[in-house]
């Protein structure tokens, strides 16, 4: 959940960058925030696929995972469009506040249930 949530922050600092920071500070604060991005990304995603395997039922996991991943990839090709269609239309600075956005709200939501799923779990064993 916290490689979602400093991705979502570092998405939304794109967009203070882009509205806030000097001309001649605007690429090195960008390239910064990328490797911030890429690497929150790439810890989401390790995180995200442990997940999905625990997921998996032992007996087919093969198939389960399969299935998580084609629905992981149709979900990110339909959020490229949609963030094509918001860039187009109310630029790029939108198309990342949008995107920092939701995916705060994606990782309020994960932790939310998660913590409810512990509780569950916890007053089970009790």
């Amino acid at each position: 959940m916290t490689a979602y949530g400093v991705q979502g922050i570092a998405l939304l600092a794109v967009v203070m960058t882009f509205m806030m920071a000097p001309g001649h500070l605007l690429l090195p604060i960008l390239q910064c925030l990328v490797i911030v991005q890429s690497i929150s990304l790439a810890c989401a995603l390790v995180c995200l696929y442990a997940t999905l395997m625990s997921l998996s039922s032992p007996l087919q996991a093969g198939v389960d995972f399969t299935l998580f991943q084609c629905t992981d990839a149709a979900i990110a090709i339909l959020a490229g469009v949609i963030g094509g269609v918001v860039a187009q239309h109310f630029g790029y600075a939108a198309c990342f506040l949008f995107a920092g956005v939701f995916t705060l709200l994606a990782a309020w939501v994960a932790y939310i249930r998660l913590h409810s799923a512990r509780e569950l779990m916890t007053s089970a064993i009790d």
